[in-house]
């Protein structure tokens, strides 16, 4: 459920700039008002931190948690579980 959550919240950080992108394609070139102005650099200002900053999810710097993170575990655990076979016979 932590991967799930963690991978999810990333998808929707990455909408963020398609939407700002979305919203700044509706404001015309050249803004005739000085909020319409205003708007327009704000929303390139949100594009260009959400482009720079992109959000990562990890363990204490260790490893990134998202669905990577279950693939290593499962492949971890499988790779015990042949070691512990062997011994066994």
């Amino acid at each position: 459920m932590l991967a799930t959550a963690c991978e999810s919240t990333v998808a929707e950080a990455g909408k963020t700039i398609s939407i700002c992108l979305e919203y700044q394609n509706e404001i015309p070139t050249l803004p005739k008002t000085e909020e319409l102005q205003m708007l327009k650099e704000e929303l390139q200002m949100i594009c260009h931190q959400a482009q720079a900053k992109k959000p990562v999810f990890s363990a204490a710097g260790f490893f990134a948690v998202d669905y990577t993170m279950l693939g290593m575990m499962i492949g971890s655990v499988t790779s015990d579980i042949i070691v512990v076979l062997q011994f066994q016979k």
